[in-house]
């Protein structure tokens, strides 16, 4: 075992940079970090673990992308030294420089906002098309038993109805740990070099991209404000995981919206939830459970608003109904407030 973690990790020394042998030369790179928590619970446990993993991802751009290991040469995995001290990293990786900085003194430099693609009314327009499909085939559904193969959640709505070619898998590898807490600015730089020297490795030429969670992604915007040259937001791309981002959503836009709206009694006395779990849903707690929360939501909105289409205009099939309501409902926000907020949503 020895020789084989000697032979690993002289074969990084001799690269100059820790990368995986099972990752791919020229595919688009993301590194992850994260936090590394393991307290044991039990009375007999000897010490904790806090520490750092920093993970690769790669994304193949299309079938004919063909597997091209970023190392060409045989690794000799079967080395003659087998002392233990020779299971040494490169230093460039291992070593986490120490650095000092005033958090407290932060100065956020000025970027231009020129070139910035928005999304164009068109887009959004076939956004919300797509979200009144699924509005729809929920309401048809809304009465009857449910069988295999009707899919009510938006995901799985969408999932069903989109016809795309079959994904290409991506790449992951986790790097060697690092026993440094990852809250720390010290060790989030020296992660966003790990990444950066990893991605210029294996796909020169591209900005380096870092994804972490929210506290570690404050830290690393911190980095990026004091280190420009080598870390500004220029030449590093930092963001937010799919998770993350979900949850700023949920708890920013629609927690902070419906806060003393009435909302989580609505959901209390409908049997969807308790007082305590309606009332964690403004601050996502369970994030699956406030996805479905909102799901059932705008389902009622959506059900409400047509309800009160077909009182004051009778039925109508529903391209007639759509075209109805593109007129009315700017006149239904000039009516009182509650109104106007539900319509919002």
């Amino acid at each position: 075992m020895n020789n084989l973690a000697t032979s690993v990790c002289d074969h990084f020394k001799s690269l100059g940079v820790v990368c995986p042998l099972s990752l791919q030369s020229g595919w688009f790179t993301v590194g992850a970090i994260d936090n590394l928590d393991h307290d044991p619970s039990s009375t007999t446990a000897q010490g904790s673990f806090h520490g750092t993993g920093i993970s690769l991802f790669q994304f193949p751009k299309q079938d004919s992308d063909v597997f091209l290991p970023a190392v060409q040469r045989r690794v000799n995995l079967c080395s003659t030294r087998s002392v233990s001290r020779d299971i040494t990293l490169p230093d460039t990786y291992s070593s986490v420089p120490p650095v000092s900085i005033k958090t407290s003194e932060v100065n956020v430099p000025a970027e231009s906002q020129a070139g910035v693609e928005t999304v164009s009314t068109d887009q959004l327009s076939i956004a919300i098309e797509k979200q009144v499909h699924c509005l729809k085939h929920c309401e048809q559904h809304l009465n009857v038993e449910l069988t295999k193969g009707i899919h009510l959640s938006w995901a799985a709505y969408h999932a069903s109805v989109t016809e795309l070619p079959n994904p290409l898998p991506c790449l992951g590898s986790l790097l060697p740990l690092f026993y440094e807490k990852a809250a720390t600015v010290a060790m989030m730089k020296h992660g966003m070099f790990v990444v950066k020297e990893a991605t210029e490795f294996l796909n020169p030429g591209q900005i380096p991209v870092t994804i972490c969670d929210q506290p570690l992604f404050a830290i690393a915007k911190v980095i990026q404000w004091n280190w420009l040259a080598t870390h500004g937001e220029n030449v590093h791309i930092v963001m937010l995981g799919g998770l993350r981002i979900e949850m700023v959503l949920c708890r920013t836009m629609c927690g902070d919206l419906l806060a003393a709206s009435g909302w989580t009694t609505a959901i209390t006395e409908a049997g969807i939830a308790s007082s305590g779990t309606s009332d964690s849903f403004l601050k996502v707690a369970y994030l699956t459970k406030t996805r479905g929360a909102h799901q059932i939501t705008v389902a009622a909105l959506y059900k409400l608003q047509h309800a009160a289409f077909q009182e004051l205009n009778g039925q109508h099939d529903d391209e007639e109904e759509e075209g109805g309501l593109v007129l009315i409902i700017p006149q239904w926000k000039k009516t009182p407030s509650a109104v106007t907020f539900w319509l919002t949503l």
